[in-house]
């Protein structure tokens, strides 16, 4: 899948959610609306794929699927998934207490039926609408999709606190991939420690990748002034700090932490993100990797993708 992003909040793992409101009568929390929308880089200095590139191909690689089985990326769509798993895993709108709760019943009630279908997701998603051409969704639109998924997923546990996209945080996710797929800033950019290490560089001296952080070489990469006001002024970002405010005063290292997952690369938009999460949640509770999704605290996120990997730096 992708080597995404980053997040941000003031725990870095074990968080355990506030106690949920339980009542059905708490409003919904309106869509998320950024202007432009568009937080995933398309630019790049290196001989690596943008990271709208690479969501362009997986959006024309996944659908209509190798069997023909994947009309689109709406969830209706998907023919492999029978009706009635939608069925099971409608939400009635009240908060799950997660309070001791094991792991296998928080995963029973995220996935009651069938481990790619997740409560409510289908009913979020049509009461979205998230996507003008369900066949063809724009990177703006997987980016704010993405943020709706956390949002319902926080929604799922009583969990109110707010989500916001960050500039920031998707280029330091891009710089993280280049510098660990390319060795194009490996000479500017010389190793301060052990190849294949947190920051780099990437590769040893006979050109072969190597990777002693356990998948995270490169992660907390981060280039000079120069460097970074190139990427700001160009595309999507192009010097607009009214969009972007964010990055007007962009001088250290924003990210925090970090986690990895791989996803099935032919999962359809609708369905690679709360595919992870409740990967996440099932495998670890409400910490960990989790943790920044669904924990009380206000979180920074970011969606950058490359090949089959997925980064979701948290801080």
């Amino acid at each position: 899948m992708p080597y995404l992003s980053k997040q941000r909040s003031r725990r870095r793992v074990r968080i355990n959610p506030a106690s949920p409101d339980t009542s059905p009568d708490t409003p919904p929390t309106p869509p998320l609306v950024v202007p432009n929308g568009l937080y995933s880089t398309s630019f790049t200095l290196t001989t690596r794929p943008t990271g709208t590139e690479m969501m362009n191909a997986m959006t024309t690689g996944t659908v209509p699927g190798a069997n023909n089985d994947q009309l689109t990326h709406a969830p209706d769509d998907i023919t492999w998934i029978p009706t009635h798993r939608g069925v099971e895993a409608q939400w009635d709108g009240i908060p799950f207490d997660p309070t001791g709760k094991t792991n296998g019943e928080l995963c029973d009630f995220l996935r009651p039926g069938q481990p790619y279908v997740i409560r409510g997701v289908r009913e979020k998603f049509y009461e979205l609408n998230p996507f003008a051409d369900n066949a063809n969704p724009t990177p703006s639109e997987i980016d704010l999709w993405n943020i709706e998924v956390i949002r319902h997923f926080r929604a799922l546990l009583g969990v109110t606190t707010p989500v916001q996209p960050d500039g920031r945080l998707y280029l330091e996710s891009r710089w993280a991939d280049e510098r660990k797929y390319t060795q194009t800033w490996d000479t500017k950019y010389p190793r301060t420690g052990v190849p294949g290490a947190h920051n780099g560089v990437c590769f040893q001296a006979n050109g072969d990748p190597i990777d002693i952080a356990g998948g995270h070489c490169g992660e907390s990469f981060f280039v000079d002034a120069t460097d970074r006001a190139t990427y700001i002024s160009a595309s999507p970002y192009q010097n607009d700090f009214s969009t972007y405010p964010e990055l007007a005063s962009y001088n250290t290292r924003f990210a925090q932490t970090s986690g990895l997952s791989g996803a099935p690369a032919y999962l359809p938009w609708s369905m690679k993100f709360p595919w992870i999460i409740a990967n996440f949640i099932c495998g670890e509770g409400l910490g960990g990797h989790a943790g920044p999704y669904v924990g009380p605290d206000a979180v920074r996120f970011s969606g950058a993708r490359s090949g089959e990997r997925i980064q979701q730096p948290t801080g």
